[in-house]
């Protein structure tokens, strides 16, 4: 059912009056500098802004820093924190602080890549209680040519409250320079607000700089 929502709403972007209200277009833009330290060590620092109500407003921001170690070809293990700046349409700023750690598994084949990542994550707010969270996305990725296109479906349950959101993505990874590339992606969001489900409808624009 996810994906015949997908193909239908892909079409359909009505306006919308709130923050993360029902069909609201909203635009994230994400910044990431990745660095290897070693042939088994790499260090990640990630930094994005999400402006909601028809891309009229900003309302969510972070700050992130992992390091990951690869224990074995195809294999890695991620601890990692996010400081996170969010409000809603009726509350005003506040803070979460994230810890986290992921796994990720990958494999190659035909020149596709799979992947499959789980985070866990424990969430310690300023507003409202404390959880935990796992995150679970596959990807998959074509490897041939310049532009390396992807499609990915991931899903969010908190201790709290269950299964609250799923989000299907298809974007491309596109070269500008040596060491530089672009990630453009649209995403159709699932979210649970207050026991019921809406959607919204991301354009995403990131920076990538690997050395």
């Amino acid at each position: 059912m996810r994906i015949l929502s997908f193909l239908g709403l892909l079409f359909s972007l009505p306006l919308c009056a709130y923050i993360n209200q029902n069909n609201d277009v909203q635009l994230w833009t994400s910044a990431y500098y990745e660095q290897k330290l070693s042939d088994r060590v790499f260090l990640e620092l990630a930094n994005q802004y999400r402006i909601g109500n028809d891309m009229s407003e900003l309302y969510f921001t972070y700050l992130q820093g992992i390091v990951s170690f690869k224990p074995t070809e195809g294999v890695l293990v991620a601890p990692g924190y996010r400081q996170t700046w969010q409000r809603t349409a009726t509350q005003p700023w506040s803070l979460s602080y994230e810890p986290f750690v992921e796994t990720i598994l990958r494999k190659e084949r035909g020149g596709a890549r799979i992947e499959l990542r789980n985070r866990v994550i424990y969430f310690m707010r300023e507003v409202g209680a404390n959880s935990w969270l796992w995150r679970g996305r596959l990807r998959w990725m074509r490897l041939e040519g310049r532009v390396r296109s992807y499609v990915s479906n991931e899903v969010f349950i908190d201790s709290r409250t269950g299964v609250e959101q799923d989000r299907i993505a298809l974007g491309m990874f596109v070269p500008f320079i040596r060491h530089l590339r672009g990630d453009f992606y649209y995403m159709l969001r699932f979210r649970k607000q207050d026991n019921h489900w809406a959607h919204q409808h991301i354009v995403g624009l990131g920076l990538d700089l690997n050395f």
